[in-house]
């Protein structure tokens, strides 16, 4: 169900981890693999997690990539548009004080 977006950027929902976005690796299950992701603590700019990946973030916490993420208990799994990947790429890496 999930081949045709392997490789390409997907943002998940998950219960216990929240919202990240990255490159789907795999996925089996409600297991997701995600390459290079950066999990969204806290954002502005959409109203969830579907507008994160057609609209992208304009601001909020978000943390650096992580080279390799396993998120369980995903229950939404949405491809990003170009124009949202650019918005995720602009916000800087945010980092506790």
């Amino acid at each position: 169900m999930y081949t045709e977006m392997i490789g390409q950027h997907v943002v998940v929902r998950s219960p216990p981890s929240g919202v990240w976005m990255g490159v789907l690796v795999a996925a089996e299950g409600r297991t997701r693999k995600l390459r290079d992701a950066r999990r969204a603590w806290q954002w502005t700019g959409a109203a969830s997690s579907a507008g994160l990946a057609v609209e992208g973030p304009s601001g909020g916490k978000i943390t650096s990539p992580v080279p390799l993420a396993v998120i369980d208990d995903v229950c939404e799994t949405l491809a990003v548009t170009d124009a949202a990947l650019a918005r995720w790429a602009a916000i800087a890496a945010w980092r506790a004080r």
